[in-house]
């Protein structure tokens, strides 16, 4: 199939409403609320949260939000804290950040009321063209197209779109698919979250349930039988390794955290005094920067433990080390009791840091 005509967008879109109304899992975000911009800021919550991380993932953190968050005002007037707080674990957190700023983009110059219409939602910070045509049609009905890679991976196997385009050509005859398949349909919003449906439960990446999949009948690639081929695997980047050497600074049931820098990796969050480098980090390398950057002179002991964190682009290899004593002051940080911890945004790799701390 070289695209999609305008009557096999029709049936398909039909195909996929009618299987969407009768299968679609129960998701938070999903239940009907009060007020239409009531749905647009839940939508706009669960869009920022689904961005690179898993639904079931996503299910731990929605609900717990949106009652501490319940509208764009409250979520403008916290404190970035706060906010950071209640995202940890989730990872990625410039999205909270990027959240946070949409909300208060919303509450400055909108008057309060998410916009609908495309040119306006990506104006918000962290929105992208799949976001805003997610929050345009599923919140506001409008015809407008989303592509994510679950999308993008259904329309390439209906098309059977592979090597012979080149990624950005790939892309390109997506979107152009996805903007004639929504148009086709009688309730954009309910469509496109049944095409993202689709792709996460039924058109897998490997093993596709096509005997399931309501659109079968018009899959390329399924009578062809060549459903893994589709879309073409991505060169996978390589992954940098990053040695953490963190230090466990005690003191009459407290620990002394800081605060990681504005920018990066973790940006804001509050961790144990680190020191990260491309290297293996030596106790005298550890203890100089502690004297240099901080103020403080230790005695180290250790390394303690050691673990290793995967983020999307890098490798990060912790040693956790204990400070025997330590005198000096550090600068920006505070003594914070372990039961006291929860209130402060960690990263996971942070927190896995002080379980060794509470051992």
């Amino acid at each position: 199939m070289n695209g999609i005509s305008a009557r096999q967008a029709r049936r398909i879109a039909a195909a996929l409403e009618k299987w969407f109304a009768a299968d679609q899992r129960d998701l938070p975000w999903r239940r009907r609320t009060r007020g239409i911009q009531q749905r647009a800021y839940r939508c706009l919550v669960a869009e920022y949260m689904l961005h690179q991380t898993q639904v079931a993932r996503v299910l731990e953190y929605f609900d717990r939000f949106i009652a501490r968050f319940p509208d764009v005002h409250s979520l403008a007037a916290a404190p970035e804290q706060e906010v950071l707080a209640l995202w940890q674990g989730l990872g990625y957190y410039r999205r909270a950040r990027n959240l946070q700023a949409a909300a208060r983009l919303i509450v400055d110059e909108f008057g309060g009321r998410v916009p609908r219409d495309l040119d306006s939602l990506l104006r918000l910070p962290g929105v992208g063209r799949y976001t805003a045509g997610a929050i345009a049609s599923i919140a506001f009905g409008e015809p407008a197209p989303i592509v994510d890679g679950n999308v993008q991976r259904v329309v390439a196997r209906w098309l059977e779109l592979g090597d012979a385009l080149t990624p950005r050509e790939l892309e390109s005859r997506v979107w152009s698919a996805a903007e004639t398949l929504v148009r086709a349909a009688d309730q954009p919003g309910d469509f496109n979250q049944a095409l993202m449906e689709l792709g996460s439960t039924i058109c897998l990446p490997r093993g596709a349930r096509c005997g399931a999949c309501p659109a079968a009948k018009w899959c390329g690639a399924r009578a062809s039988g060549r459903m893994d081929l589709y879309p073409p695997v991505k060169q996978r980047s390589e992954v940098r390794t990053i040695h953490a050497a963190s230090v466990i600074i005690a003191r009459s049931g407290r620990v002394l955290l800081n605060r990681r820098p504005a920018t990066g990796l973790w940006a804001n969050m509050w961790q144990c005094p680190t020191l990260e480098s491309e290297q293996m980090i030596g106790a005298g390398t550890i203890a100089a920067h502690l004297r240099q950057e901080h103020g403080l002179s230790a005695v180290l002991d250790g390394p303690a433990g050691a673990f290793a964190h995967q983020t999307s682009h890098r490798r990060v290899v912790f040693e956790v080390w204990i400070a025997r004593s330590a005198r000096g002051r550090m600068r920006a940080a505070q003594w914070v009791a372990l039961e006291e911890i929860a209130a402060f945004p960690l990263s996971n790799a942070q927190k896995r840091v002080l379980e060794m701390a509470r051992a």
